[in-house]
C-alpha cells in the first residue's frame, strides 16, 4: 500500500512539475515564476485526490447496481435476506474480481452480521463506508421493511428498481454532456495553444509581453481568467439527479 501511494505521488509530481514549467514558459518565461508556482502542488494534489474518488465513486456505483440487483434476484429466488447478501457479494466477487471496490465493504458488513449485529445496522455502516447516497437510501429501505412486516421482496424490488433507474439517469446525462465537456475544455486551452503557436513561429511578435511589469499583469488576468473559466464551466455542468 504504501509502495501504491508513493507511486501515486511522484506521478502527481511530475504531472505538476511539467504543467508548472509550461505555464511559466507560455507565460512569464521565468525561472522565478516556476519557483513561485511550487507551492500550488497542494491545490493540485487535492484535484487530483478529487479526481480519483470521483471515478472510485462511480465504479462503486456501478459496483451497487450489480448488487442490489443480485439481491433482488436471490430473493426472487427464495433465499432470505440475510442469505441473499451473500450472493451478491459471491456473485460480484465472480463478476469485479480483485478490482471491486465494493466487496471489501459488504464482506465486513456481512462479517458484523456473523457475529450479532443486525443486518439494517451493518448496512448503515456499510453505506458510511462506500460513502453513497443510493447506499443509504437501500439501508433505509431494509430497515422500513423489515420493521414494517410488509412484503420485504415486492419492497425492495421496487427500491432496486427506483435506484437502478436513478444511476441511469445520472449516466445518460454524463455521456450526454461529455463532448460538451469536452469541447469547453479545448476552448479553455485555446489561448494557450494561440500562445504557444506564436512562441514557436513567431516569437519576436509577442516578445513584449515578456520581461516586463505590464507584460507580467496582462498574462497574469489571462491566465486568473482561463482558471476562472475552468471552475465555472465544471461547476454549471456538475449536474445532480
Amino acid at each position: 500500500m504504501k509502495n501504491k501511494i508513493s507511486l501515486e505521488m511522484v506521478g502527481n509530481m511530475v504531472c505538476f512539475l511539467l504543467l508548472d514549467a509550461a505555464v511559466s514558459y507560455l507565460f512569464y518565461e521565468s525561472w522565478i515564476a516556476f519557483l513561485c508556482f511550487l507551492p500550488c502542488f497542494k491545490v493540485f494534489r487535492k484535484l487530483m485526490d478529487k479526481v480519483k474518488k470521483e471515478k472510485e465513486k462511480r465504479k462503486m456505483l456501478e459496483e451497487f447496481r450489480e448488487m442490489i440487483g443480485f439481491i433482488s434476484g436471490a430473493l426472487n429466488a427464495g433465499y432470505s435476506l440475510e442469505n441473499a447478501f451473500w450472493v451478491a457479494k459471491k456473485e460480484l466477487g465472480i463478476l469485479y474480481g480483485a478490482k471491486s471496490i465494493l466487496v471489501s465493504y459488504l464482506e465486513r458488513a456481512l462479517r458484523k452480521v456473523k457475529m450479532n449485529t443486525s443486518l439494517e445496522q451493518a448496512l448503515v455502516e456499510f453505506s458510511k463506508e462506500c460513502q453513497l447516497e443510493e447506499a443509504e437510501n437501500f439501508a433505509q429501505i431494509v430497515a422500513i421493511g423489515k420493521k414494517s412486516g410488509g412484503n420485504l421482496v415486492r419492497i425492495i424490488e421496487k427500491s432496486v428498481h427506483s435506484i437502478c433507474l436513478k444511476i441511469e439517469t445520472e449516466e445518460e446525462i454524463e455521456t450526454m454532456i461529455a463532448a460538451k465537456k469536452m469541447e469547453t475544455r479545448i476552448m479553455i486551452l485555446f489561448p494557450a495553444l494561440i500562445v504557444l503557436y506564436l512562441r514557436l513561429t513567431n516569437g519576436e511578435y509577442i516578445s513584449v509581453l515578456y520581461g516586463n511589469m505590464v507584460g507580467v499583469v496582462v498574462m497574469t488576468l489571462s491566465l486568473g481568467v482561463m482558471l476562472l473559466a475552468a471552475f465555472w464551466s465544471e461547476k454549471i455542468m456538475d449536474i445532480k439527479v
